[in-house]
């Protein structure tokens, strides 16, 4: 699943800094890929997020994204996550160390009618939980106007998935009903590398690993901010994440972000 730590823009700002807030609407097109034995969907519709992140340089930042989608895939969907990351230790190499927490939440109500042929009547709910632990060292090299920082991490999450679906096959009419609770635990591990130019442009890519004995996933992002002052600016953001062994997300959304 996509794991919230990857959402972050935060920026990590030289020791003794003031506190940094961010906001931030988006808007942009998320399509959805699902491939199973008996169906293979594709759609794409508008997403709308909300950003928001509070950082204190030498200490901590936590951040908060909600964001929903209508229709995709016959489904609405609406989710968001919640992180907070502890900064200790001395700034060997320009950067302390992390210890940080999460959790994602998403959940998907489907009704696909008749859609998904050659089954009827097909509908399902699904919630799904991933709350995370991590750990990294931040490596920050360059000066006040050209900074890049380098962020390895290493991390693990249980994974819940709750819900429930039921289809009418073909043949005689019957409702099958159908259970999708499900739990794995996952191991976690990624790396996040960010430019920063004289406090006005900033871009930052982030790969995710997500694995156990019988799965690897992945998760691509980056996030882009472009200030035209010191309070605002322009926004973009792209991802790319395998979400389940079946189905996979992509999204590009922009918007406004507001810091003060």
């Amino acid at each position: 699943m996509a794991i919230a730590g990857l959402l972050s823009l935060a920026v990590i700002p030289p020791a003794g800094a003031e506190d940094i807030r961010i906001i931030a609407p988006y808007l942009g097109a998320i399509t959805d890929i699902q491939k199973g034995d008996s169906y293979d969907l594709k759609d794409t519709k508008l997403i709308e997020g909300l950003y928001g992140q509070w950082i204190n340089p030498a200490l901590y930042q936590w951040n908060v994204f909600v964001y929903h989608s209508a229709d995709l895939n016959y489904s609405t969907v609406l989710g968001g996550h919640f992180i907070f990351d502890f900064y200790f230790g001395p700034d060997d190499w320009g950067g302390k160390f992390l210890v940080g927490a999460g959790i994602e939440l998403m959940r998907f109500d489907m009704d696909a009618g008749d859609q998904i042929a050659p089954l009827q009547d097909f509908t399902q709910a699904m919630t799904v939980t991933v709350p995370y632990l991590r750990a990294g060292k931040y490596f920050i090299l360059g000066n006040d106007a050209v900074r890049l920082s380098i962020l390895p991490w290493v991390g693990v999450q249980p994974l819940w998935v709750n819900g429930s679906g039921s289809f009418v096959p073909p043949g005689p009419p019957m409702t099958v009903n159908v259970s999708l609770d499900d739990y794995e635990l996952d191991g976690i591990a990624g790396i996040n590398l960010k430019l920063t130019l004289f406090h006005f442009f900033e871009i930052e890519g982030k790969y995710q690993a997500t694995f156990n004995a019988g799965n690897y996933r992945s998760v691509v992002t980056v996030d882009s901010n472009l200030f035209f002052t010191r309070n605002w600016g322009i926004t973009y953001r792209f991802k790319y994440a395998q979400e389940t062994s079946t189905g996979t997300d992509i999204y590009n959304m922009a918007g406004v972000v507001f810091s003060f």
